[in-house]
């Protein structure tokens, strides 16, 4: 019988996002001052959420996670020891719909495409 599947365990570099605030207007300004750094960079890129601080709005990381999308990097997950957020299973932030991942895999994909001499 042939392989179906395989898994194997693997060592991969993600990029941490660290919270030190939950206000929602002021990470957006310092995430737009990093990607004007360099905009190529982030493009696609997998972001894992890790607040360093208790996050008292209860909608911050819905908005964040929105925000990261439209800015084509792709949240994948959190890391935090807060208790709150561990037992939340149902987080609608996390979810994306299919039509939603492949319209940003598309995107991405048309930006990466080396564009045709005129």
């Amino acid at each position: 019988m042939s392989k179906i599947i395989d898994l194997k365990g693997s060592i991969l570099s993600l990029t941490v996002l660290n919270l030190f605030s939950d206000q929602i207007d002021d990470t957006k300004q310092a995430i737009a001052a990093k990607i004007g750094q360099a905009p190529d960079f982030f493009v696609g890129i997998p972001i894992v959420l890790e607040p360093q601080i208790e996050l008292k709005d209860p909608t911050f990381l819905a908005l964040l996670v929105e925000y990261l999308t439209q800015q084509q990097m792709i949240p994948i997950g959190i890391r935090t020891e807060e208790r709150v957020l561990k037992n939340r299973r149902n987080m609608q932030a996390w979810r994306f719909s299919r039509k939603r991942r492949r319209k940003l895999r598309a995107k991405v994909s048309r930006k990466r495409r080396p564009k045709k001499p005129v």
